[in-house]
């Protein structure tokens, strides 16, 4: 790949889970006469299974492991990351291509643009830009949970089961209830038994559960909780743990007619989206039928890539994605948790598994070893 600035540039914009793969299958096959470049706020990859524990325990170990350094996700060094926040994108008006407005007011142009910025999150997990913030800001967090004695999560799905499992773990004693709209927790893309078996799991450990009910509205510190049926809770703490919403906006306002009620991209089978054949979209933001979850986006990347090189070739993109099996691993704590597997009848496994796959590390080796560190 050649780095001349004479050369068009595919712009790929997010460094988390399908953006950092694009990047990386991009800069091993040289897509000639084109440079890459990587555009991300922060600069370095978060490896977000990781961060609630990170956050609740103040792990400085997770801190320093699971935000990844991004400079060996190059090959060969094919490659340029752009650290900054991106204030617009500018579609050039009766052609393809454009170009990506910083804030800072750099203008990177593309011919190509992948469209990565995966979601947006509140409470606990609106982290910082920096590490060194970042840090504080877990510290911070710990010192809120430790102080109070009744905790309400608001959310029940992957992010508020898993973040009172690791409450439990550290302050057993505390009282930490679980608030979720749904008549149980997660989903209903999986089964009931499997969403009844990870409450089960909680329970055993003391945490209560308030289904079919919301907070909409955050009470100031120390404030009791009101639900939307009227049900009043004490709380010393009310930590949002909702999940993550999808990060459009920018892309709402540059491609108006491709962003649904949801907020997400549409995208045909080929990630491409409908109208616009140098862009493409992948991660949490499509609007694919299956759950967000970065264990799938090595398959978008994969897909997304070939797609650019056939583009780069001068060749219509042939590959169509097919959404995956679901599975889904919930920790509870270090020790526990609940897997399901959407193979044959529909697969369950306990705690031995969850453990020895994923409460235990949460996955942060193999993260690190994707992009390029043991």
């Amino acid at each position: 790949m050649s780095n001349d600035s004479s050369n068009p540039n595919i712009v790929i914009l997010g460094a988390g889970g399908s953006g950092s793969r694009v990047a990386h299958h991009l800069s091993q096959s040289s897509p000639k006469k084109y440079n890459i470049i990587l555009v991300d706020q922060r600069g370095y990859y978060i490896h977000w299974p990781a961060m609630i524990r990170m956050v609740v325990a103040a792990d400085h170990h997770i801190a320093e492991n699971a935000l990844i350094p991004l400079d060996k996700n190059w090959v060969d060094g094919n490659g340029k990351l752009v650290v900054g926040k991106v204030e617009s994108i500018l579609p050039a008006k009766g052609s393809t291509g454009g170009e990506v407005v910083l804030q800072s007011g750099e203008r990177i142009p593309y011919a190509i643009l992948v469209l990565a910025t995966g979601s947006t999150f509140e409470g606990p997990l609106a982290l910082p830009d920096t590490k060194p913030e970042t840090v504080q800001w877990a510290q911070d967090w710990h010192k809120r949970i430790d102080a109070a004695r009744s905790i309400v999560l608001v959310g029940g799905g992957a992010v508020g089961a898993e973040m009172a499992g690791e409450i439990k773990d550290i302050w057993p004693e505390k009282k930490v209830t679980l608030v979720h709209g749904d008549r149980a927790l997660l989903n209903d893309t999986y089964p009931e038994k499997f969403r009844q078996c990870v409450a089960q799991g909680l329970s055993s450990r003391g945490v209560e559960f308030l289904f079919s009910d919301y907070v909409d509205t955050l009470p100031a510190p120390g404030e009791s909780v009101t639900t939307r049926n009227g049900k009043i809770l004490q709380a010393d703490l009310v930590i949002p743990t909702r999940g993550g919403k999808p990060n459009t906006d920018l892309i709402r306002a540059a491609f108006p007619n491709t962003v649904d009620a949801q907020g997400r991209v549409t995208v045909l089978p080929t990630l491409q989206i409908p109208g616009h054949p140098t862009v493409f979209a992948a991660g949490d933001i499509t609007s694919l039928p299956e759950q967000k979850q970065v264990a799938k986006y090595p398959s978008h990347a994969s897909l997304i890539s070939s797609n650019i090189l056939a583009l780069t070739a001068g060749q219509a993109p042939e590959k169509k994605y097919k959404p995956q099996i679901e599975m889904i691993l919930i920790t509870n704590g270090k020790t526990g948790g609940s897997a399901y597997v959407g193979l044959l009848w529909g697969l369950m496994l306990g705690d031995w598994f969850a453990r020895t796959m994923k409460s235990k590390e949460l996955l942060v080796g193999m993260a690190r070893k994707a992009l390029g560190y043991s």
